[in-house]
């Protein structure tokens, strides 16, 4: 027996419908035990289902536009699957234990089989829980890689333009020597020349690296 000194409010509803006016008959506690562990296995349900929906919002943007995921959105949905979790065993704990129990009320076949039903729903519960837990991993898993193909296809830009400009600063270190026989110093068009040389390097160098798809 668990005792509860806060608020509950997930079973305000049920409190309601069981002191109202049109409030069914309450025969025995077992009854009582029963409302209320169904009421839990239906806010499970309902749990589930919107942590799916969220875990399919959240593969879809990743495959879409991964940079709209963050690692505070995968948090927070991997502690409401382990928070379901939690949830789902000690209820399944306790179904378990008033099924194996030699209560008299317990043991009434009518009431046997609602028991039976609810810890039939619970342990699909849990199993549709586990499978959250494996898309969990498998989104985790998504998103690192995705981060690593960013991280990766940033190196290959900057290699590329580092061998771009690496051809540029080697003719610009040459020209730039303070020491005679340095060609076109003498030629008023020796400027125009170097800065056509230098364009035309780059153009070379970005068709060959297009052409080899570096820049896919």
């Amino acid at each position: 027996m668990t005792i509860r000194h806060g608020a509950l409010g997930a079973l305000d509803d049920l409190a309601f419908s069981l002191t109202g006016k049109s409030a069914p008959a309450i025969l025995h506690l077992a009854q009582i035990i029963y409302l209320i562990l169904d009421q839990f296995a239906d806010l499970n349900v309902e749990a589930e289902v919107t942590i799916r929906d969220q875990i399919k919002i959240l593969s879809n943007t990743l495959a879409e536009n991964p940079g709209k995921v963050s690692s505070s959105d995968l948090s927070h949905i991997r502690g409401q699957v382990e928070n379901l979790v939690s949830l789902v065993e000690n209820q399944l704990y306790c179904i378990s234990g008033l099924n194996a129990s030699d209560n008299e009320v317990l043991q009434d076949p009518h009431r046997k089989a609602y028991i039976l039903d609810l810890l039939s729903e619970t342990e699909i519960m849990q199993s549709g829980v586990f499978r959250l837990e494996t898309r969990v991993r498998d989104l985790y898993n998504d998103y690192q890689a995705a981060g690593n193909e960013l991280v990766e296809k940033r190196l290959r830009l900057l290699t590329i333009v580092s061998a771009i400009t690496l051809p540029l600063g080697l003719v610009a270190g040459l020209l730039g020597m303070n020491v005679g026989g340095v060609p076109g110093t003498t030629n008023n068009s020796g400027f125009i020349i170097v800065i056509f040389l230098m364009v035309l390097i780059v153009l070379v160098e970005t068709w060959y690296f297009t052409r080899k798809g570096w820049f896919d």
